[in-house]
């Protein structure tokens, strides 16, 4: 168990380090925000969410945040704002 793991985590690690040296910055923002939406899906399971309709909608809702927070964050004031937010 703790090998695959391990084995898991390296992979991901690789897949990452990739996506930010090697990808266009708009292809790397769509990749981390489809990654995004994927564990937004499962996070909602591991809440009350069961039914698939609940789920999509947390899903969607989810993605429309990061949408807005992409576009809002163009101006440099406005993006050092979310990251003291944060």
């Amino acid at each position: 168990m703790l090998r695959t793991r391990i084995l898991t985590g390296v992979i991901l690690g690789m897949l990452l380090l990739l996506a930010l040296f090697l990808l266009p910055p708009s292809w790397a923002v769509l990749a981390f925000a489809l990654v995004f939406a994927l564990a937004a899906w499962e996070w909602a399971g591991f809440g009350a969410l069961t039914l698939p309709v609940a789920r999509a909608a947390y899903t969607a809702t989810m993605a429309a945040i990061l949408w807005a927070s992409w576009i809002w964050t163009g101006r440099t004031s406005h993006l050092i704002m979310l990251l003291a937010a944060a």
